[in-house]
């Protein structure tokens, strides 16, 4: 089973000395979903930042399946894929484009690629009347849709989203919740989540509050299977 930890995380903020993070520490699996919550200003996106390996801590240690994670690059781009709330889409390329470019990074077939770049987008609910359409033409809901299959084109084994139904009402963030929640049920990934919305993140599996710098366990999906 994959399994992603981080250990005794700390961080310090450079340019006031504030600390962030104190040593942070909890264990991610395969198969499930974990959702973050705290107050602005807690240190969520800093964690998410240092569990995609944007941000490197200041000590402490992230490992997947027992190895500590040092080579942060190599982590990035075949272990872990990050979805935001502001989706990152390449505005001038089309939705089937967008969804392909991991794949042509690793030097796959450009006709292979389109073919599982469609498969992706259908399978996140994107009909193909949107392929060739600029993400400026999509709503909120699709171009989240789009920005998970482009994550999920990468084949990353770990899928870390900061805010993801942030631009959504009601209807989309569920149904981007329960993409995410399948591809962890039916694909095996490791989903970790930071959300504002406290309904949304009660679904998750273990949920979790960044508070005073610490990660607080919620919600322990096993408590409930005793």
């Amino acid at each position: 089973m994959n399994k992603l930890e981080i250990s005794n995380i700390d961080y310090v903020y450079n340019k006031s000395d504030k600390i962030i993070l104190r040593g942070v520490s909890a264990i991610f699996l395969e198969g499930t979903v974990s959702s973050i919550v705290g107050e602005s200003g807690a240190g969520k996106s800093t964690l998410l930042y240092i569990i995609s390996g944007f941000t490197k801590a200041k000590a402490g240690k992230i490992s997947y399946n027992g190895k500590e994670v040092e080579d942060l690059r190599n982590y990035r781009r075949n272990i872990v894929s990050t979805i935001s709330q502001s989706y990152m889409l390449f505005p001038t390329r089309t939705v089937l484009e967008n969804v392909m470019y991991p794949m042509l990074l690793d030097k796959i077939d450009k006709n292979e690629a389109k073919d599982k770049a469609k498969e992706l987008l259908t399978s996140v609910a994107i009909d193909d009347i949107h392929f060739d359409k600029l993400p400026e033409k999509l709503s909120g809901g699709e171009k989240q849709r789009v920005a998970i299959a482009r994550a999920l084109a990468s084949n990353s084994k770990i899928i870390v989203a900061d805010e993801p139904t942030g631009n959504l009402d009601d209807k989309n963030s569920e149904e981007i919740y329960s993409i995410f929640d399948r591809l962890a049920k039916k694909e095996g990934k490791i989903v970790i989540i930071v959300s504002h919305d406290k309904d949304l993140a009660k679904k998750a599996d273990y949920q979790y509050e960044m508070k005073d710098g610490k990660l607080h366990l919620l919600k322990n999906i096993r408590w409930f299977l005793l």
